[in-house]
């Protein structure tokens, strides 16, 4: 059960929420988060799993000041039709779908740097291995 009791909705208003909650109703249809204090606005990813979600509204929160405010939100929540009570547009979508289509490419591409970047260790790593060796071999000789 949801640790701060409410019934089973599919609207849900809350003052102040910690985004774990919103788990356990996977059927939200409408959710207003207006002037929670929300910094992060990454903090919309807890939505994701929000599949029926279709209206959101989270201004008069610090993060609806970040760049890419209303791209983001439509990337994490594209079932959206309706965000800080205004329709979502068919230029909001395309905007959406090339900033999550952006956002996905510079994952990637974090993804593949850091894979070469582990690749380049594990080769320093082997190499500084095969060079202990080689010193610990030629001590020994000297020692003989």
């Amino acid at each position: 059960m949801c640790p701060c009791y409410c019934p089973p909705p599919s609207f849900l208003t809350c003052e102040i929420v910690r985004f774990q909650v919103l788990g356990y109703y996977a059927h939200l249809t409408t959710v207003y988060l207006h002037a929670n204090q929300i910094q992060d606005p990454m903090a919309v990813m807890a939505l994701a799993g929000l599949k029926e979600l279709r209206a959101l509204t989270m201004h008069g929160n610090p993060c609806e000041q970040a760049e890419n405010y209303r791209v983001s939100v439509l990337a994490t929540c594209p079932g959206l039709k309706k965000l800080d009570f205004g329709s979502v547009t068919i230029a909001d979508r395309e905007r959406a779908g090339r900033y999550a289509e952006s956002r996905r490419h510079r994952l990637n591409l974090k993804l593949h740097h850091d894979s070469h970047n582990r690749e380049h260790l594990k080769q320093d790593h082997k190499d500084s291995e095969e060079v202990q060796v080689g010193l610990r071999q030629a001590q020994a000789r000297t020692v003989e």
